[in-house]
Parts: structure tokens; C-alpha cells; sequence
């Protein structure tokens, strides 16, 4: 999706300006600063070339070395307040990009999770990183370089049409236009090649974060040869992007302009002297006027491609970010919603149906009750929309129809983290985030005391193992908890959800990566944990729920059977016979 340079610039704009006023008087006096800098590039060529003029004349005034000496002068000060202004812009561009960081953060934690599984993350991490660098940038080059350069061109244009008449102060600015007119028409073709480069550079990244991601997925299955040949086609034509885009930057931006500089700047030189021949300009107005034409192009030549170039960057860079900002959740709290109440509740789901994609319903009409304090067992086949129940308890996503009630209230009018802090999962994959053991546990309850942790630990069967490591808690489990067995990663999720003490578990099999003793304890622990509470419990082994006051049996997302681990045996259905099957297999 393209937008235009002004849409993203207006969505800029409030991160640069509104950030209190201690920046936004650096603002201002940068600003100031960028005018001064213009009066005195204008300046100095008129006092080098009325000094020229007084020594070049038969009785050289003694103003002269004060006319040199200010020069200089006025020379040293607009180099200091080009790096002044650099220095104290500075702090206001990184407050942006900190600004605009964090919103585009809060923004995609709220996307609903059909988004972030549907998204490429190392794809959106490269856009990320490169809008950081770009709003810097663009403002940088527009505000600080473009926009003044334009502003001094027609301020000097007039300036020299009032000293030394229009016809000069025409070319001037007429051929400092030309060139920059080219150099933005080039840049401008030029954006093609930088979407292109960055659709390719983002889905390269993406692809690259994917496979390290996966590397003992790699390592099971030998792939490194398969993975390195397609990460050298990827990289094979991301580099075929990069080349035409800079190919195209440099041959056609720099070469190009190279030309209609070197054209403008021999006509107009050629213009004066004819002027000078004829007695029409003196020798100090040629200086002053060829030294302002000089000062000009150089300072084009040598920024003006790089920094139109860098805005029209800047401004592709940020597409993708604000197409990420301009997406809706999916999932929104509704304006009067309320908070959960902190007891134990009762859930209810009535008449659900829930589609993840048209084509594809995962639940069939759903009806059932889990009384406050009560503790409800999910089984069924893989695919037949257990953990699909628990996403829609969490509210991850809406209903296609019915509805979902905790203590007969619609979870829709419920406020979405009252909600979610309510309830405290175990899921079957656990995942860790690169931090220390300590980091992990607590992460359920950010102001746990040492003693909160400690009977955390003790709970979660984990003391043992956390004294066997050489730094204890601080031990790092490494990228998604990839450091640890998958035991010692869901007993540590084991001890994270206990420190949450939420008023709802659900424990998506709990015990699956665990050993047959271990297993025991903890489904005995966790049995404590949650009695007395709303408990959901989603299982494949059946001797993990057969305690459950009710278990339901799924079966292609429709409730197949239901009633306590006794009732379901005598009804010799589809729950004994799996319990047979099982045991039989035990």
C-alpha cells in the first residue's frame, strides 16, 4: 500500500513537536539557528566579493582588512552553527523515534492473535528497525537541509536582484532549481527501486529469522544444505535489488545531476565574464555573485541527492510501519466494559460456533456450564477445538456465534486484561522469554516477594534443579527456553501461573512433558492449586482428569459425550473406549 509523502508526514509531525516544551524550545532554536546559518551563507560572498572590489581599486580602503576580518568571521560562525544545530536537534529526533517505537509496540499488542500468526516477525522487526533509522532522517534532510536550501535560494535570489539586478538573480536561482528539480524527478523514479529492495531485504530477514528459529528442527532433519541454498537464492536477490536501486541512485541521480551542474555552472560563469567585458558588472559583483553559484552547487552536489534521496527513503520506510499502525484490532473492548470481579466464577458458553477462517468452523453450537469452584475436563481427539476453547475464554478472538459468559456477563463487556489477568493458563507449549529462571517465574506476578518465588519454586517441583546450576536463578534458559528440557520449560510455567493466583485455571496438558513420578506430584499439586477455584482442564491422558467434577468429550468441534469419569464409563461410549485403549496401552 502506498501513501502519500504528506499522509506520512502529517502522522509524523506530533512525535517531533509534542514532547513537552524543554524539546520543543530545541525545536525552535534549531529552527532559528537554520535561518541564521541562511542569512549568513548570503552574507559572506558579499563581503568576499566588496573585498575584492576595494583591492581591486586604485585606492584600496582601509575598511579592508576589517571586511576580510569579518568574513572570516562570519565564515567560522555559520560552520559552528551547523554543528550546533546538529547537536541540539538531536535529542528531539531520538525522543520521536523512542515516541513512535512504543506506540507502534502498544499497537501490535493489541492486534488480535490471528494477526501475529498470519505475520512474518522477522519481516515487521526489519521494517521497525529501518523506520528508526528513517524518521531521524527524513526530518534531518527536510527540515534541517531541503526545505532551507530552498528558502536561501530565493532569499539570495533576491538579495542579488536588489544589488545587482534581477537577470542575475533569475539565473541563479533558475539553474540551482534546474538541478534540483532533476535530482527530484530522479529520486523519485528511483523510490520504485527502494520498494522493491525493501520487499525483498523484509522477506529475506523474515526467512533468516524463521530458519535460526528452527535450528534443531534443521539439525533433526540434516537440512543445513537445503537451508543454505535457499538462503543463498533469497540473498541472491536481495542483492539484485540493492544493486539497481543503487545502480540507478548514483548513475542516474549523481550522474545525471553531475551534468546539468556542469552545463549551469559553465553558462552562468561564461554569462558573467560577458557582463564584466562589457562593463555591465564590476569585478567584485562577478565574486560575489560566482562565489554565491559556487557556494550553491557545491553544497547541492554534495548534499542535496543524498538527502532527497534519504527523505523519499524515509518516507518508503515508514509506509510499511503505518500500514502496521492503520490495522484495526479485531478484538476491541467495548466502551462501558467492566472489570472481572476478583471471586471465583462461573463460565458459561451458549450456542458457541467459532470459525477461525469461513472454510474452516472449529466448533459446532457449544453449550455448557463450569460451576463457581468446579473443575471441567476437556478431551477429545487432536483437532476436534479443545485449546480453540480456551483462546475464546481468553478472548484472543470473538465468537462466529453464541456467546461466552463469565458469572452472566458476556465476556465482551468485559474488559480485555481484567479479563485475561483473571486467568491463569499452563499451556502445552510453554514458552519462555530469554531471560534468567528468576525473570521466568516472576513474570506471573511482577512485585512477588523472595518468599512468594521460593514457595513458587517448591511448588513447581523445581528447587533440586535450580541448586544444581552453577548461577541458580540467574541461570539464563537461552531463546524461547531453548536451554531447558521440556519438563524443567513447564515447570517453570508451572511456578509462573502459581505466583499469578488468578480466579480461573485452565491447564492445556499439564503434564505431558513430564515423567511418570513427576507427573504424579505435580497432577497432585495442581489438583491442591486449583481446589476451590474454576478450573479447565484440556487433556489427552485421561488419568489426568478422571478427578474433574465433569468432563466433556469433544469430537469435530461438536460435544460428543459429558458427565463425571464414572458416568462416562457406564455409558461404554466414546470416552471408554478411549480409557480402555489407554490403559490398555499403560
Amino acid at each position: 500500500m502506498s501513501r502519500s509523502s504528506w499522509s506520512v508526514l502529517k502522522t509524523l509531525l506530533p512525535y517531533v513537536w509534542n514532547n513537552g516544551w524543554r524539546l520543543r524550545l530545541r525545536l525552535v532554536t534549531a529552527v532559528v539557528l537554520v535561518f541564521c546559518g541562511i542569512a549568513l551563507n548570503i552574507i559572506t560572498p558579499l563581503l568576499f566579493g566588496y573585498a575584492v572590489k576595494s583591492m581591486s581599486s586604485q585606492h584600496v580602503s582601509v575598511l579592508v582588512p576589517l571586511i576580510i576580518g569579518g568574513y572570516g568571521i562570519f565564515w567560522t560562525i555559520g560552520a559552528v552553527i551547523v554543528q550546533v544545530k546538529d547537536a541540539i536537534i538531536f535529542r528531539v529526533l531520538e525522543r520521536a523515534v523512542r515516541r513512535l517505537s512504543l506506540d507502534l509496540f502498544d499497537h501490535l499488542h493489541t492486534l488480535s492473535l490471528k494477526f501475529h500468526l498470519s505475520i512474518k516477525t522477522g519481516a515487521v522487526l526489519s521494517a521497525i528497525n529501518r523506520a528508526q533509522n528513517a524518521l531521524p532522517e527524513l526530518f534531518w534532510a527536510m527540515g534541517l537541509y531541503v526545505i532551507p536550501t530552498v528558502i536561501e535560494l530565493f532569499s539570495a535570489g533576491i538579495v542579488f536582484g536588489r544589488l545587482y539586478g534581477w537577470t542575475y538573480a533569475a539565473m541563479l536561482v533558475s539553474a540551482s532549481l534546474a538541478y534540483c528539480v532533476y535530482i527530484l524527478l530522479a529520486v523519485e523514479k528511483s523510490t520504485t527501486y527502494q520498494r522493491t529492495f525493501n520487499d525483498v531485504h523484509n522477506k529475506t530477514s523474515a526467512w533468516i529469522v524463521e530458519s535460526l528459529s528452527n535450528f534443531e528442527t534443521v539439525k533433526y532433519f540434516s537440512s543445513h544444505r537445503y537451508e543454505h541454498a535457499l538462503c543463498d537464492k533469497l540473498l541472491e536477490n536481495r542483492e539484485r535489488a540493492a544493486s539497481r536501486r543503487w545502480i540507478f541512485s548514483f548513475v542516474g541521480v549523481y550522474g545525471g545531476g553531475g551534468l546539468v551542474m556542469g552545463i549551469s555552472l559553465f553558462l552562468f560563469t561564461l554569462f558573467l565574464a560577458y557582463k564584466v567585458v562589457w562593463g555591465d558588472l564590476d569585478i567584485g559583483g562577478f565574486v560575489a555573485i560566482h562565489t554565491y553559484f559556487t557556494q550553491s552547487l557545491d553544497s547541492l552536489a554534495n548534499n542535496f541527492p543524498y538527502m532527497v534521496r534519504k527523505i523519499r527513503e524515509g518516507f518508503v520506510d515508514m509506509e510499511y510501519v503505518f500500514d502496521l499502525m492503520s490495522i484495526s484490532p479485531e478484538v476491541i473492548d467495548r466502551p462501558m466494559a467492566l472489570p472481572v470481579v476478583k471471586k471465583s466464577p462461573t463460565i458459561e458458553f451458549r450456542n458457541v460456533s467459532f470459525a477461525y477462517e469461513e472454510q474452516r468452523k472449529v466448533l459446532h453450537d457449544i453449550s455448557f456450564e463450569l460451576p463457581a469452584g468446579q473443575t471441567l475436563a476437556i478431551v477429545g481427539s487432536t483437532g476436534s477445538g479443545k485449546s480453540t476453547i480456551a483462546r475464546l475464554l481468553f478472548r484472543f478472538y470473538d465468537v462466529s456465534s453464541g456467546a461466552v459468559f463469565i458469572d452472566g456477563e458476556d465476556v465482551r463487556n468485559i474488559k480485555q486484561d481484567s479479563l485475561r489477568a483473571s486467568i491463569g493458563i499452563l499451556p502445552q507449549d510453554v514458552t519462555l522469554f530469554d531471560m534468567s529462571i528468576y525473570d521466568n517465574i516472576v513474570y506471573g506476578h511482577q512485585d512477588a516477594t523472595e518468599q512468594d518465588v521460593e514457595n513458587a519454586v517448591r511448588f513447581a517441583h523445581l528447587k533440586d534443579f535450580i541448586t544444581s546450576l552453577p548461577d541458580g536463578y540467574q541461570t539464563m534458559v537461552g531463546t524461547r527456553g531453548l536451554a531447558l528440557s521440556g519438563g524443567e520449560k513447564q515447570r517453570i510455567a508451572l511456578a509462573r501461573v502459581f505466583l499469578k493466583k488468578p480466579q480461573i485455571y485452565i491447564f492445556d496438558e499439564p503434564t505431558s512433558a513430564l515423567d511418570a513420578y513427576t507427573q504424579r506430584e505435580i497432577s497432585h499439586n495442581l489438583r491442591v492449586l486449583s481446589e476451590d477455584l474454576t478450573t479447565l482442564i484440556i487433556a489427552h491422558r485421561l488419568t489426568t482428569v478422571a478427578h474433574a467434577d465433569r468432563i466433556i468429550v469433544l469430537d469435530k468441534g461438536k460435544i460428543l459425550e459429558q458427565g463425571s469419569h464414572s458416568q462416562l464409563l457406564s455409558q461404554d461410549g466414546y470416552y471408554a473406549f478411549l480409557w480402555k485403549q489407554q490403559q490398555s496401552e499403560a
